[in-house]
Formats: structure tokens, sequence, C-alpha cells
């Protein structure tokens, strides 16, 4: 009881002490106090909005920042603190046609085609996602000199941030589509060359399209992991993890890395 009297003397001796200097005074709404809480809190409102324009630098995915972040993985699936050493590419793949446009890897290694393609589609990606980090740390500089250019640059950041996202999801469809011309099962698609992300898109993507084509089944090749450095399919376990989320019939053919999933 002592502290909140003292507590409520206190209050009262800055209102009296407000009312004195005439900071406080009737109507409220044109006291000297009453506009001083409104400019703290305008002030505390610029200040959040321009921190929500401070965007983190891992927020900027490209398909390269991926595969390093793969790459630099040192764990395997078992927890062990080992690297697995990528199997080493072998002899240029041979490419026979195969009926309704289809075509084969007859001989040699398949993943030297997959890089190729990988590389054609997410090669512009990747430049479009570093012109979009180069203006974002002129963004951040601006923001931190509070240069009045920071509002335009972050326009600039922002709106080629969105196309290299655009850039990348119409990468991973032309990916999905000239992978899958090499994939000769009609009930099989291949997942190769893509990201996680995409993969799982192009998953329930298909998984739709068969299923309204009334397909009982599709076999999806997520790979083995024989040319990362972890050792096994971090696209396979997301693809099992989904299954298992959406409560979808599957198996897995462990020695060929597929999923095979019921419709």
């Amino acid at each position: 009881m002592g502290f909140l009297f003292i507590l409520v003397i206190g209050i009262l001796a800055y209102l009296g002490y407000l009312i004195y200097k005439k900071e406080l005074t009737w109507p409220i709404k044109e006291s000297i106090i009453y506009k001083k809480v409104l400019d703290l809190i305008e002030q505390v409102n610029a200040t959040n909005k321009e921190s929500q324009k401070h965007l983190k630098t891992d927020e900027i995915t490209s398909p390269k920042t991926e595969e390093n972040q793969n790459k630099n993985a040192t764990k395997t699936k078992s927890g062990d603190n080992v690297v697995h050493v990528p199997k080493p590419k072998g002899d240029e793949p041979v490419i026979e046609d195969r009926p309704n446009g289809k075509k084969e890897v007859v001989s040699g290694d398949k993943s030297i085609l997959i890089d190729r393609i990988k590389s054609k589609h997410f090669d512009p990606v990747d430049q479009k996602f570093s012109e979009a980090t180069r203006l974002r740390e002129e963004y951040v500089k601006a923001k931190e000199a509070k240069s009045p250019e920071r509002d335009e640059l972050f326009k600039k950041y922002e709106a080629t941030r969105n196309e290299a996202e655009e850039m990348k999801k119409k990468a991973t469809i032309a990916i999905f589509e000239e992978v899958n011309i090499y994939m000769v099962d009609e009930d099989a698609i291949d997942l190769h060359g893509l990201q996680i992300e995409g993969a799982l898109a192009m998953v329930k993507d298909q998984i739709n399209k068969r299923k309204t084509a009334g397909k009982s089944i599709i076999k999806v090749q997520c790979g083995m992991g024989h040319h990362n450095t972890v050792g096994f399919s971090k696209i396979k376990e997301a693809v099992v993890k989904y299954c298992q989320d959406e409560k979808l019939s599957f198996t897995e053919d462990k020695e060929h890395g597929f999923v095979n999933i019921s419709l």
C-alpha cells in the first residue's frame, strides 16, 4: 500500500508540474504534452515501418545458394560427422530417341546431362538474384546513412527480387519438363535438377493432374544422393515427409531412389 500511495502521489505531482508549465491544458488534444506524445508515437511507427524494409540476406535464396548449402552440409542422415565424397562424373551420356518425343540415356553419366539442363535455366536466375543482393546492400547502406535515396533503392531491390523469384518458378518448370523428356516410364517423374521447394511443387502438381486423368500411381524419381556431400537425397526426404503429412499411401524403392505414391 505504501508503494502504491507513493506512486499515486508521484503521478499527481507530475500532472501538477505539467499544468504549472502549461503543457497540460484543456481540451487535452490542444495541449503540448498531447502533441509530444503523438509525435513520439509517429516516430516509433516510422521506425517500425523502416525496419520492416530491412530484410535479411538469407531471405534471398537463389538456386546457387541452396546448392552451396547442400555442398557445405557435413552430416549424413544418421547424424555422423562424416562428409560423403560425391561420386565422380562418368562418361559423356549417349542419348537415343524414343516414341512420343521421349529420349533415353542409354550409356554414360546422365548427371552430366542434368547439370547442363540445370545450368541453362538456373544460371540467369542466379544472376538476377545476385543483382537483387547488390541492390539490397546498397539500400542497407543508404538506410544507415539516412540517405533520401533509400526508399527508391528499396523499391528497385524489391522489384528485382520479385522478378528473380518469378524467374525461379519458370526455370523450375522448364527444368522439370526438359529432364522428364528422358523419363520413358509414363507413370514416373524425375525430380533431378530441382531445388526441394520446386520439386515438391512439381510433385503436388503432378499428383493432381494424374488423379484427374484417372491414374492409380505416380513413381517419383528423387535420386540417391551419389553426387552430393551428404550421401542421401534431401528431395526424397522431403517427398516422404510430404506423403506422411498428407497421409498418402506410398512405398520407397531405396535401391533406385523412387517414392511410389498411390493415387
